[in-house]
Protein backbone atom coordinates (compact mmCIF):
# COMPACT_ATOMS: atom_id res chain seq x y z
CA UNK A 1 0.00 0.00 0.00
CA UNK A 2 1.41 3.43 -1.40
CA UNK A 3 1.25 6.61 0.23
CA UNK A 4 2.84 8.73 3.29
CA UNK A 5 2.23 7.25 7.16
CA UNK A 6 0.06 9.97 8.80
CA UNK A 7 -2.06 10.37 11.57
CA UNK A 8 -5.13 11.08 9.15
CA UNK A 9 -4.69 8.12 7.14
CA UNK A 10 -4.04 5.88 9.75
CA UNK A 11 -7.53 6.73 11.29
CA UNK A 12 -9.18 6.17 8.34
CA UNK A 13 -8.09 2.89 8.08
CA UNK A 14 -8.90 2.08 11.45
CA UNK A 15 -12.79 3.54 10.76
CA UNK A 16 -12.75 1.13 7.45
CA UNK A 17 -11.64 -1.89 9.56
CA UNK A 18 -14.28 -1.31 12.15
CA UNK A 19 -16.77 -1.49 9.62
CA UNK A 20 -15.74 -5.15 9.38
CA UNK A 21 -14.34 -5.99 12.86
CA UNK A 22 -17.72 -4.96 14.63
CA UNK A 23 -17.30 -6.58 17.40
CA UNK A 24 -14.57 -8.86 17.36
CA UNK A 25 -13.40 -10.12 20.21
CA UNK A 26 -9.78 -10.05 19.17
CA UNK A 27 -10.23 -6.12 18.34
CA UNK A 28 -8.50 -4.41 16.07
CA UNK A 29 -6.29 -7.48 16.02
CA UNK A 30 -6.74 -9.94 13.56
CA UNK A 31 -4.01 -12.46 15.07
CA UNK A 32 -6.06 -14.75 17.39
CA UNK A 33 -2.91 -15.86 19.36
CA UNK A 34 -1.15 -13.03 19.60
CA UNK A 35 -3.88 -11.46 21.43
CA UNK A 36 -4.14 -14.61 23.70
CA UNK A 37 -0.39 -14.26 24.66
CA UNK A 38 -1.09 -10.17 25.02
CA UNK A 39 -4.16 -10.83 27.32
CA UNK A 40 -2.69 -13.16 29.55
CA UNK A 41 0.71 -11.06 30.08
CA UNK A 42 -1.51 -7.85 30.65
CA UNK A 43 -3.85 -10.26 33.33
CA UNK A 44 -0.72 -11.39 34.85
CA UNK A 45 0.50 -7.85 35.24
CA UNK A 46 -2.79 -6.64 36.50
CA UNK A 47 -3.36 -9.26 39.17
CA UNK A 48 0.04 -7.71 40.65
CA UNK A 49 -1.83 -4.64 42.20
CA UNK A 50 -4.90 -2.81 42.67
CA UNK A 51 -6.31 -0.50 40.57
CA UNK A 52 -9.63 1.97 41.22
CA UNK A 53 -8.84 3.92 37.59
CA UNK A 54 -7.43 2.57 34.27
CA UNK A 55 -7.45 3.41 31.06
CA UNK A 56 -6.74 1.73 28.06
CA UNK A 57 -5.38 3.63 24.89
CA UNK A 58 -6.21 2.74 21.39
CA UNK A 59 -8.98 0.54 22.99
CA UNK A 60 -10.84 -0.36 19.47
CA UNK A 61 -13.89 -1.67 19.59
CA UNK A 62 -13.40 -2.10 23.01
CA UNK A 63 -13.63 -5.66 23.58
CA UNK A 64 -10.37 -6.35 25.53
CA UNK A 65 -11.05 -3.00 27.39
CA UNK A 66 -14.02 -5.04 28.84
CA UNK A 67 -11.62 -8.05 29.73
CA UNK A 68 -9.15 -5.76 31.17
CA UNK A 69 -12.01 -3.66 33.28
CA UNK A 70 -12.38 -7.02 35.34
CA UNK A 71 -9.06 -5.82 37.43
CA UNK A 72 -10.35 -2.21 37.79
CA UNK A 73 -13.31 -0.17 39.83
CA UNK A 74 -13.34 2.11 36.82
CA UNK A 75 -11.94 1.97 33.69
CA UNK A 76 -12.14 4.21 30.38
CA UNK A 77 -11.39 3.00 27.02
CA UNK A 78 -10.13 5.90 24.48
CA UNK A 79 -9.68 5.93 21.05
CA UNK A 80 -9.29 8.49 18.03
CA UNK A 81 -11.72 5.95 15.49
CA UNK A 82 -15.06 7.29 15.84
CA UNK A 83 -15.96 3.87 14.02
CA UNK A 84 -14.41 2.38 16.64
CA UNK A 85 -16.03 3.94 19.38
CA UNK A 86 -19.04 3.14 18.44
CA UNK A 87 -19.05 -0.50 17.91
CA UNK A 88 -17.35 -0.19 21.16
CA UNK A 89 -20.59 1.56 22.99
CA UNK A 90 -22.55 -0.44 20.92
CA UNK A 91 -21.13 -3.24 22.44
CA UNK A 92 -21.13 -2.27 25.95
CA UNK A 93 -25.07 -1.73 25.73
CA UNK A 94 -25.75 -5.48 25.34
CA UNK A 95 -23.92 -6.40 28.60
CA UNK A 96 -24.77 -6.22 32.37
CA UNK A 97 -25.62 -2.43 34.41
CA UNK A 98 -23.48 -3.41 36.35
CA UNK A 99 -20.02 -3.38 33.60
CA UNK A 100 -22.10 -0.68 31.80
CA UNK A 101 -21.35 1.61 35.35
CA UNK A 102 -17.55 0.90 35.56
CA UNK A 103 -17.13 1.70 32.30
CA UNK A 104 -16.59 4.51 29.96
CA UNK A 105 -15.89 4.55 26.48
CA UNK A 106 -14.14 8.18 24.74
CA UNK A 107 -13.79 9.31 21.37
CA UNK A 108 -10.00 11.26 21.37
CA UNK A 109 -6.76 11.36 20.59
CA UNK A 110 -3.94 10.30 23.59
CA UNK A 111 -2.11 13.26 22.64
CA UNK A 112 -4.07 15.83 23.16
CA UNK A 113 -6.37 14.47 26.20
CA UNK A 114 -6.52 16.31 29.06
CA UNK A 115 -8.34 15.27 32.76
CA UNK A 116 -7.42 15.94 36.50
CA UNK A 117 -7.84 12.29 37.17
CA UNK A 118 -4.31 10.03 37.21
CA UNK A 119 -4.46 6.77 36.84
CA UNK A 120 -3.67 3.84 38.52
CA UNK A 121 -2.70 1.72 35.41
CA UNK A 122 -2.73 2.48 31.27
CA UNK A 123 -2.93 0.15 29.01
CA UNK A 124 -1.59 0.24 25.52
CA UNK A 125 -1.95 -2.42 23.13
CA UNK A 126 0.04 -1.51 19.50
CA UNK A 127 -1.07 1.96 20.07
CA UNK A 128 1.88 3.42 20.32
CA UNK A 129 3.55 1.33 17.41
CA UNK A 130 0.56 3.32 15.62
CA UNK A 131 2.41 6.68 15.99
CA UNK A 132 3.71 8.56 13.19
CA UNK A 133 7.56 8.84 14.07
CA UNK A 134 10.23 7.57 17.00
CA UNK A 135 9.82 11.10 18.48
CA UNK A 136 5.84 11.46 18.76
CA UNK A 137 6.10 7.71 20.70
CA UNK A 138 8.76 9.27 23.17
CA UNK A 139 6.28 12.08 23.83
CA UNK A 140 3.50 9.90 23.97
CA UNK A 141 5.78 7.44 26.82
CA UNK A 142 6.23 10.88 28.39
CA UNK A 143 2.50 12.26 28.15
CA UNK A 144 1.89 8.68 29.72
CA UNK A 145 4.14 9.51 32.68
CA UNK A 146 2.63 12.61 33.50
CA UNK A 147 -1.07 10.48 33.52
CA UNK A 148 -0.44 8.41 36.07
CA UNK A 149 -0.28 8.25 39.76
CA UNK A 150 3.45 7.38 42.02
CA UNK A 151 4.02 3.89 41.57
CA UNK A 152 1.43 3.71 38.23
CA UNK A 153 1.46 1.17 35.75
CA UNK A 154 1.98 1.33 32.16
CA UNK A 155 1.38 -1.92 30.53
CA UNK A 156 2.43 -2.38 26.91
CA UNK A 157 1.76 -4.84 24.18
CA UNK A 158 3.56 -3.56 21.13
CA UNK A 159 6.13 -4.86 18.48
CA UNK A 160 9.60 -4.27 18.67
CA UNK A 161 12.05 -3.16 15.67
CA UNK A 162 15.24 -4.88 17.24
CA UNK A 163 12.71 -8.06 18.06
CA UNK A 164 11.41 -8.26 14.36
CA UNK A 165 15.11 -7.97 12.94
CA UNK A 166 16.36 -10.22 14.99
CA UNK A 167 13.57 -12.68 14.22
CA UNK A 168 13.80 -12.40 10.17
CA UNK A 169 17.95 -12.82 10.81
CA UNK A 170 16.67 -15.77 11.99
CA UNK A 171 14.16 -16.64 8.79
CA UNK A 172 16.84 -15.93 6.47
CA UNK A 173 18.93 -18.79 7.94
CA UNK A 174 16.13 -21.22 7.05
CA UNK A 175 15.85 -19.56 3.34
CA UNK A 176 12.46 -17.18 4.80
CA UNK A 177 11.87 -14.27 3.02
CA UNK A 178 11.71 -11.23 5.70
CA UNK A 179 8.48 -10.82 7.42
CA UNK A 180 7.57 -6.99 6.21
CA UNK A 181 6.19 -4.72 8.50
CA UNK A 182 2.51 -3.04 7.54
CA UNK A 183 2.57 0.30 6.59
CA UNK A 184 0.50 1.46 9.72
CA UNK A 185 2.79 0.51 12.07
CA UNK A 186 6.10 2.08 13.21
CA UNK A 187 7.70 -0.60 15.78
CA UNK A 188 9.36 0.40 18.69
CA UNK A 189 12.97 1.28 18.05
CA UNK A 190 14.48 0.27 21.91
CA UNK A 191 17.80 1.37 21.51
CA UNK A 192 16.32 5.05 20.88
CA UNK A 193 13.36 5.06 23.26
CA UNK A 194 14.05 3.43 26.40
CA UNK A 195 17.27 5.79 27.28
CA UNK A 196 14.70 7.88 26.85
CA UNK A 197 12.38 6.69 29.50
CA UNK A 198 15.19 5.02 32.07
CA UNK A 199 14.36 7.96 34.40
CA UNK A 200 10.72 7.97 34.67
CA UNK A 201 9.88 4.01 34.25
CA UNK A 202 11.37 0.94 36.22
CA UNK A 203 10.93 -2.16 34.58
CA UNK A 204 8.87 -4.91 36.42
CA UNK A 205 8.72 -7.51 33.73
CA UNK A 206 9.76 -8.02 29.86
CA UNK A 207 8.60 -10.69 27.82
CA UNK A 208 8.72 -11.23 23.83
CA UNK A 209 6.76 -14.24 22.86
CA UNK A 210 9.59 -15.52 21.49
CA UNK A 211 8.54 -19.22 21.98
CA UNK A 212 5.63 -18.82 19.68
CA UNK A 213 7.11 -16.67 17.08
CA UNK A 214 9.59 -19.10 16.49
CA UNK A 215 7.58 -22.25 16.15
CA UNK A 216 4.67 -20.35 14.01
CA UNK A 217 7.16 -17.68 11.83
CA UNK A 218 9.85 -19.65 11.70
CA UNK A 219 9.35 -23.56 12.56
CA UNK A 220 6.15 -23.85 10.47
CA UNK A 221 6.77 -21.60 7.83
CA UNK A 222 10.23 -23.75 6.95
CA UNK A 223 8.30 -26.86 7.17
CA UNK A 224 5.85 -26.19 4.23
CA UNK A 225 7.66 -24.04 2.41
CA UNK A 226 6.42 -22.41 -0.61
CA UNK A 227 3.26 -22.87 0.38
CA UNK A 228 1.79 -20.12 2.92
CA UNK A 229 1.54 -20.70 6.32
CA UNK A 230 -2.36 -20.27 7.91
CA UNK A 231 -3.08 -18.52 11.12
CA UNK A 232 -5.46 -20.86 12.04
CA UNK A 233 -3.09 -23.75 11.79
CA UNK A 234 -3.10 -26.53 14.20
CA UNK A 235 0.70 -26.16 15.06
CA UNK A 236 -0.11 -21.92 15.89
CA UNK A 237 -2.25 -23.08 18.98
CA UNK A 238 0.77 -25.47 19.60
CA UNK A 239 2.60 -22.76 19.75
CA UNK A 240 0.73 -20.95 21.73
CA UNK A 241 0.43 -23.11 23.86
CA UNK A 242 4.49 -24.21 24.52
CA UNK A 243 4.80 -19.57 24.64
CA UNK A 244 2.19 -20.18 28.50
CA UNK A 245 4.11 -23.13 29.57
CA UNK A 246 7.88 -21.73 29.19
CA UNK A 247 6.36 -18.75 30.94
CA UNK A 248 4.87 -20.35 33.24
CA UNK A 249 7.52 -23.10 33.90
CA UNK A 250 10.72 -20.93 33.74
CA UNK A 251 11.87 -17.05 34.87
CA UNK A 252 13.66 -16.55 32.07
CA UNK A 253 13.15 -18.12 28.65
CA UNK A 254 16.01 -17.97 26.42
CA UNK A 255 13.69 -18.60 23.03
CA UNK A 256 12.17 -15.13 23.91
CA UNK A 257 15.47 -13.62 21.92
CA UNK A 258 13.32 -14.67 18.81
CA UNK A 259 10.20 -12.56 19.35
CA UNK A 260 9.44 -9.76 17.33
CA UNK A 261 6.48 -8.17 20.19
CA UNK A 262 7.49 -6.06 23.20
CA UNK A 263 5.48 -6.88 26.61
CA UNK A 264 5.71 -4.94 29.23
CA UNK A 265 4.69 -3.60 32.52
CA UNK A 266 6.77 -0.60 33.55
CA UNK A 267 6.31 1.35 37.01
CA UNK A 268 6.60 5.28 37.22
CA UNK A 269 9.31 6.32 39.36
Amino acid sequence: MMGKFSSKRNKDFWNEFALTSKDNKFGASGGKHLVDIENQFIFNSLKTKKSKFMIDIGCGNGQRTLLFSKYSKKTLGMDYSEQMIYEAKKYLKTQSISLQKKINFREGNINKFSSNQLFDTIISCRCIINQTSTLNQIKLFKKLHSMLKPNGSLIIAEISKQGMQRLNTTRKKYDLPPLNKRWHNLHIDEKKIFPKLKNSFKIVDVKRAGMFYFLSRVFYPSMIFPKEPKSESKINELALKSEILTNKSFSENSFDHFGGHLLMHLVKK
